[in-house]
């Protein structure tokens, strides 16, 4: 970009902050972009860890109530109802991890986004040390 004028820091040119107002404009709507993007992120993670914990209650007290139905009746259906249990079930574990991972990896590029986009974030991220997606998007994961 040309700069009109000695100036001072681009005042008086149409620049921001030594950038051209037009690129200032797009680096903070990409910045306010990412940080929406990183937050929906951050609560889609939440939400997978709620589903795995509301799935995983489930499934336990429905074999409670299997079992106490055999302990009544003398019937033993509780593993052939556990068993069926488990084939419809949609949440599996390894797709659980394979969801999170896939949801930490954005997570991490997304900081990369924003650290690019504001380069002062390097410096505080460096100095609270950074830590990885994992801890950052478990804030509010009940049961680790």
């Amino acid at each position: 970009g040309k700069s009109f004028g000695g100036g001072f820091g681009g005042f008086g040119t149409g620049e921001v902050g030594g950038q051209p107002a037009s690129r200032a404009v797009a680096v903070s709507k990409a910045v306010e972009n990412a940080r929406l993007l990183r937050r929906a992120v951050h609560e889609s993670y939440r939400g997978v860890n709620m589903l795995e914990s509301f799935v995983s209650l489930n499934m336990e007290a429905f074999r409670k109530i299997v079992k106490k139905h055999d302990k009544l009746t003398g019937w033993t259906t509780q593993e052939i109802y556990m068993r069926g249990l488990r084939d419809l079930r949609i949440f599996h574990d390894d797709e659980v991890r394979d969801l999170r991972a896939a949801m930490e990896d954005s997570y991490l590029k997304i900081e990369e986004v924003l650290c690019l986009l504001e380069p002062s974030r390097w410096k505080r991220a460096a100095a609270r040390g950074a830590g990885s997606a994992g801890s950052a998007l478990s804030v509010g994961r009940g049961g680790g």
